[in-house]
């Protein structure tokens, strides 16, 4: 009875999974070997218990899933907002209203004249922002994206104590800022998980080298905290003592915004505290279980939420791998045998899921953890104290000596990432990662083969060959992949032979850019950094928009467009009518503009239209060409990417009557032009034309043997 903790939450998980209907089939197979397993052994009394949180699992997903959408249609019926602001960039911040229970991220098209701790009411239309998924949403416990309709906003007095944190907070980060931009900017994601001011250059290289994980409030800094005071406190009675622990931890856990990670790791420290207060004794694991079970409790769609996924996942490497690790190590290395079975157990657990997310992996990230482990912790320590003296004395100069170790530590980082040591392997399925744990667990001896007769060293080798079959890619066919990026267009293409082709780079506005958000992650996750092959169709914003972020975290190889008058440093090779290029079994064939057609980038008219042939397949891609572009094209084609985001001005009825189209597909956002136009839905309809769309479908992969093709949606 010791893992029933473990073995209840797994079945109240499956329950959640199964009411979002994720991976049925695998589900179902996994749920009754486990009920089989348990029959057999006659445990009764536990399949019960296991029935009771498997169905508890499904209502509580229930339960969260009518809860935001209530209040999603509250907001949505609603111009008028009110509530405290707790986080605030720019022309951005979160609000929370305590009395109606929501919270949402607001935002206005220039910086607003708002304050952390403010009680703001404001007029605003519900606005989703631009491929946001819905469940990932609600695992941040946001309900709605709302655009503000006026920059008027009324302050009012009102009162709670929430906001305190929340302003102690805002003080230490504009101190911080105010001192240095660099080593400032970290110790402000360090100290309270806020990133805003970090560059895009350094965040990526926090990313790439595996150690992002420091920029977001942790146990490892709410454990700092829990000594601390646990030191200075230390002469008060254990209950008063247990009191001043809890209460400092849940300051701080407000502080860095409930997010998953911190939130977990009160959650322990408060289980821990509790024992300690009941004088009974404390299990690790169960602590942690019984965290996690009270977090999906509370939200169930943490399960999406990727610092959840990390931080728990992080935690039980730790506890059941780091003794069996830290046997072989010392052995071996007297000395940093407690920091790398630590770093190691750590990885080891959360390595599937960050190739599934990323679609690679740094397999330095151990040595450099293990590197910057002391300076982190010294950092943290040092910040931590100085934001005490700070907010006791208001001596603005007691963060200079860590802001400048900070701006050494940044420094220090820009040099390790440009070695690029990462390995990219693409997204993983769901085989590698049941295998690589199966793996694991036996190997570690949580999992016992014994009664097997086969030699664990053979059983081994057989999951290594299966584990390394499964990411290696076995690809010959073509993959063409239009890029759910709003409204404007980005289409990868994986060819047969493993080359990559780009076409157009999406949308730029405000804080999204959708090749930093969408696009690069996107291709990533495919397994690549290399694009062999880029083409802008014209610059216009809605297509070349974050070309910059593609030329400085992808290898571009080649880069070609009609003309060459991008504004920057980037140059392009110059294509027209008649061009035709050759990637191993790939085709293109530029169709328009001419050599000689004058070059107005104000206008769609010198957008490449842009024949893809693959044996008997072919594609039409028109970026945002328009009706007169398309005159004289005809011929079969399987493919179809609509023009301009399906604009009326850019039908060419003529031009799909006298074609064979089988699919159309339309790249489109929320827009005010209308797009897409019913009169060219219509139009594709009435042709006997398939349509689907990016706003609608999502993401759209395309795969094709050259005579047969297959579509697959990714919402």
């Amino acid at each position: 009875m010791k893992n029933i903790l473990i073995k209840i939450t797994v079945f109240f998980i499956f329950g959640i999974l199964l009411f979002n209907k994720i991976n049925i089939y695998l589900l179902g197979a996994a749920i009754t070997a486990l009920f089989l397993i348990m029959f057999l052994r006659k445990q009764w009394v536990f399949i019960i218990f296991c029935c009771l949180f498997f169905s508890l699992g499904f209502l509580t997903a229930n339960f969260h899933t009518k809860s935001f959408e209530e209040r999603y249609r509250v907001l949505l019926s609603s111009n008028v907002y009110q509530g405290y602001v707790i986080e605030k960039y720019d022309n951005t911040f979160i609000l929370k209203n305590f009395s109606n229970g929501y919270r949402i991220i607001a935002s206005y098209y220039k910086e607003l004249d708002v304050t952390p701790g403010d009680y703001v009411k404001f007029k605003g239309n519900v606005n989703e922002k631009n491929n946001y998924n819905k469940k990932m949403m609600n695992s941040k416990n946001i309900d709605a994206y709302i655009t503000i309709s006026s920059s008027e906003i009324e302050k009012l007095e009102r009162f709670n104590i929430i906001v305190i944190p929340i302003r102690i907070k805002y003080k230490i980060i504009n101190s911080l800022l105010s001192i240095d931009k660099i080593g400032g900017s970290f110790l402000c994601g360090l100290l309270t998980g806020y990133i805003k001011d970090i560059s895009l250059e350094d965040l990526n290289n926090f990313q790439n080298l595996g150690i992002s994980h420091i920029l977001a409030i942790s146990g490892f800094n709410i454990g700092i905290v829990y000594m601390f005071v646990n030191i200075i406190t230390r002469k008060l009675s254990a209950r008063l003592r247990y009191f001043v622990v809890i209460i400092t931890c849940f300051f701080y856990t407000v502080i860095g915004g409930f997010e998953a990670s911190i939130f977990r790791a009160f959650l322990i420290i408060s289980i821990v505290t509790f024992a300690k207060m009941i004088r009974r004794p404390y299990d690790v694991v169960n602590g942690i279980t019984l965290a996690g079970l009270i977090m999906l409790i509370l939200n169930s769609f943490y399960l999406y939420n990727l610092g959840f996924l990390l931080s728990f996942t992080a935690t039980y490497g730790i506890i059941l791998l780091k003794d069996d690790i830290n046997d072989v190590v010392s052995k071996k290395i007297k000395y940093f045998s407690s920091e790398i079975s630590v770093s190691l157990g750590a990885f080891l657990m959360t390595l599937p899921i960050i190739i599934w997310n990323k679609g690679f992996f740094n397999p330095l990230s151990i040595l450099i953890n293990i590197l910057i482990g002391p300076l982190v912790a010294l950092l943290t320590v040092a910040g931590f104290i100085s934001s005490i003296i700070y907010l006791l004395l208001g001596l603005n100069y007691v963060f200079f000596p860590t802001c400048f170790l900070g701006f050494i530590f940044m420094n220090f980082i820009k040099f390790i990432a440009k070695f690029d040591f990462n390995v990219y392997i693409g997204q993983t399925n769901k085989i590698f990662i049941i295998l690589y744990y199966l793996f694991l667990f036996i190997n570690f001896n949580y999992i016992n083969f014994s009664r097997m007769k086969i030699k664990k060293l053979y059983l081994n080798f057989i999951f290594v060959f299966f584990i390394i079959a499964s990411v290696i890619p076995i690809q010959n066919k073509l993959l063409i992949h239009f890029i759910n990026v709003g409204q404007g267009d980005s289409i990868f293409i994986e060819t047969p032979d493993h080359k990559s082709i780009l076409i157009d780079t999406g949308p730029e506005y405000k804080e999204y850019s959708a090749a930093r958000e969408k696009v690069i992650p996107y291709i990533k996750r495919r397994g690549y950094k290399t694009i062999d092959l880029l083409i802008i169709t014209h610059f216009h914003k809605d297509h070349c928009g974050g070309l910059k972020d593609v030329f400085t975290q992808m290898n571009v190889k080649n880069s070609i467009s009609f003309n060459n008058d991008y504004p920057g440093d980037y140059l392009f090779t110059e294509v027209s009518k008649g061009d035709r290029i050759k990637i191993g079994d790939i085709v293109l064939k530029i169709l328009y503009p001419n050599k000689n057609e004058k070059i107005d980038n104000d206008k769609n008219e010198t957008c490449l239209i842009i024949e893809l042939i693959y044996k008997d397949f072919n594609m039409l891609l028109t970026g945002d060409a328009e009706k007169d572009d398309l005159e004289g094209l005809e011929g079969n084609y399987d493919l179809y990417k609509v023009p301009h985001h399906g604009s009326v001005g850019s039908l060419n009825e003529k031009m799909i009557e006298q074609s064979h189209i089988e699919t159309a597909i339309i790249s489109v956002g929320k827009n005010n032009f209308g797009h897409p136009s019913d009169k060219v839905i219509n139009t594709l309809k009435m042709n006997n034309i398939d349509v689907f769309r990016t706003d609608i479908n999502g993401n759209i992969m395309v795969i094709t043997d050259g005579i047969n093709k297959k579509l697959i949606f990714q919402k």
